[in-house]
């Protein structure tokens, strides 16, 4: 009994039926109002003048509406959660390909310094036919991956 007192006295209080001051865009004076009874907007427009016939844009107390608007809102929640799993994998790739551009950076530089230790020693010792390369090691960036590379190279 109370509550349906207050309940009361704030309406009472309040506008039900009200309309904001219109905009003019373009063509067009946009608008919302509030009627009587009614829970929520109603969101309309008038071209030309504010004494043109109203045209209906959206009424948020139709009940196919609310139902849309519950739809809109979880696919809004979906759509941000995917951006974010997007986010990470696009900076996994990216993280994923600069470690791969640092791991063929360190090849190369192994790989130059082996060709020179080579030449030195075909240049400098006649009798050394022979030469085996081997390294061991591990990619401190990447766990758990180790690499052996043995290579023979002959006195051409």
């Amino acid at each position: 009994e109370t509550q349906e007192k207050l309940y009361k006295e704030l309406l009472g209080r309040i506008k039900e039926t009200d309309s904001s001051v219109p905009e003019k865009h373009g063509d067009y004076y946009y608008y919302s109002r509030t009627e009587e009874g009614k829970q929520y907007r109603i969101y309309c427009r008038k071209k030309g003048s504010l004494d043109a016939d109203e045209q209906l844009i959206l009424d948020l107390n139709e009940a196919s509406i609310q139902k849309e608007l519950s739809t809109i809102k979880i696919k809004l929640e979906v759509t941000e959660e995917n951006q974010e799993d997007k986010k990470k994998q696009e900076d996994e790739i990216i993280e994923k390909k600069k470690l791969e551009e640092l791991q063929a950076a360190r090849l190369k530089i192994l790989n130059t310094a082996l060709n020179a230790l080579e030449k030195t020693i075909f240049e400098n010792f006649s009798n050394i036919e022979t030469l085996e390369f081997r390294v061991n090691g591990f990619n401190k960036d990447i766990a758990g991956l180790e690499y052996k590379l043995t290579e023979v190279k002959k006195r051409n």
